[in-house]
């Protein structure tokens, strides 16, 4: 019941799509697109439930693909709901999650609320444009549908390299990727200033300039799924050269 109710929502959305070309909606449409991407208000936590339910299926997936190690230090960005970071608890011996909404911050603490309290994970409230860590202190970072929103997501690409440790990891993952699925993306339509789409060279080319050194592609189930998992390059002793890609 749960999917169905999300698959229904989704669809309502699409519903709208015809409605994009009006200037009168234009204005609700954008605001709408920034709440997605920051929930707040009475209907937050409703409707971070429904990101649980809806990502859910694509989350697993992606996980079990990317074969996380057990161990570590891991960073969600932009934790949503929690559901994510629940799953990376399982393997991680500290997980922290992070968000630029208080209501994502409060939905992921009250899902984690035994490991929160146990001290293997903190949620703290931040932006990708500014992460407030240390530098070198992650073996994982993951990013789970949220791309889309980030602005100048080069230099946050670079920003997340940093704070990996050497030979850490960085996995990025897209219900939407290719621009001809973009161009039906219910937020692409609305408000193409803020919401991007990236296809694989793009997003690739991306992380490379921001100096990961090697690039692995997961693509679980779906064509229009992007998951990428990239790897820092490891500090070589001068005596040794450097690993290949």
């Amino acid at each position: 019941m749960p999917k169905k109710i999300w698959e229904q929502f989704r669809s309502c959305l699409k519903g709208f799509r015809g409605a994009f070309d009006s200037r009168l909606l234009a204005p609700a449409l954008k605001k709408l697109v920034g709440w997605w991407s920051r929930p707040g208000g009475v209907l937050a936590y409703s409707f971070l439930g429904l990101m649980n339910l809806g990502h859910k299926s694509f989350l697993e997936r992606t996980l079990r693909a990317a074969e996380i190690r057990p161990g570590g230090t891991v960073l969600d960005i932009g934790c949503g709901g929690g559901y994510a970071l629940s799953r990376l608890a399982e393997k991680a011996e500290k997980v922290y999650g992070l968000d630029h909404s208080a209501s994502s911050v409060g939905k992921s603490i009250l899902l984690n609320q035994r490991k929160v309290e146990s001290g293997q994970m903190e949620v703290r409230l931040g932006s990708v444009t500014e992460l407030p860590f240390a530098d070198g202190s992650f073996d994982l970072i993951t990013a789970f549908e949220s791309i889309y929103f980030w602005p100048e997501a080069a230099a946050c690409l670079a920003g997340i390299y940093n704070k990996l440790k050497p030979e850490g990891f960085f996995l990025v993952a897209c219900t939407s990727s290719a621009p001809e699925e973009g161009e039906k993306h219910f937020f692409r339509d609305a408000d193409p200033e803020n919401f991007h789409v990236f296809g694989r060279a793009e997003l690739e080319e991306m992380l490379l300039s921001a100096g990961f050194s090697s690039i692995r592609s997961l693509c679980p189930e779906k064509p229009s799924w992007l998951c990428l998992m990239a790897r820092k390059q490891g500090e070589s002793r001068q005596d040794e050269p450097a690993d290949g890609v």
